[in-house]
């Protein structure tokens, strides 16, 4: 079987002729979007994780993407920010450094992420405060939740490293 990269031309940075440059982060983006992906931009934190901005009702949402979390989840405080109607979840939590928790569940809707629109997003609802107890320390931005790996499989998530660009479909 042959793959094919459809390339596009960018002008390279900080090239002194400004010509154009093939790069992999323009061949993966073209390659992408011709098969229906939409590309989110995301930044790099000083604690090495990956951010994406989030609107949820014309609210901003500071998004972890933690493809180690199984599930995507929302802090106790945002859910009451954006009157969420929490439902009684018979999930319980735990990852590193933190003790198993029962959580809560909830749905969003008018999600928007980069370019893409979702509805009736599944999330869990829990205590991220020793989560963001740890940011704050490090005068990191708070985090509202986590983009987990539920969101990221179902949306046949591919991360570029180089451009810091998630791509969902």
């Amino acid at each position: 079987m042959t793959a094919l990269l459809g390339c596009t031309m960018t002008p390279s940075a900080g090239s002194p002729d400004g010509r154009q440059r093939v790069t992999a982060s323009s061949a993966i983006n073209s390659l992408l979007r011709d098969r229906g992906y939409v590309g989110v931009p995301t930044r790099r934190l000083k604690s090495g994780h990956y951010q994406a901005v989030a609107q949820v009702g014309g609210q901003r949402l500071s998004l972890i993407i933690d493809s180690g979390a199984s599930t995507s989840f929302l802090d106790n405080a945002t859910a009451v920010r954006l009157g969420l109607s929490l439902q009684q979840s018979r999930t319980r939590v735990s990852g590193l450094g933190a003790p198993a928790q029962r959580t809560l569940s909830a749905r969003l809707d008018d999600v928007r992420l980069g370019g893409l629109r979702l509805d009736s997003l599944p999330v869990v609802v829990l205590d991220l405060s020793h989560v963001n107890q740890s940011l704050r320390d490090e005068g990191i931005e708070l985090a509202d939740g986590v983009i987990g790996a539920d969101l990221l499989a179902g949306r046949e998530a591919v991360f570029d490293f180089t451009s810091g660009v998630l791509y969902l479909r």
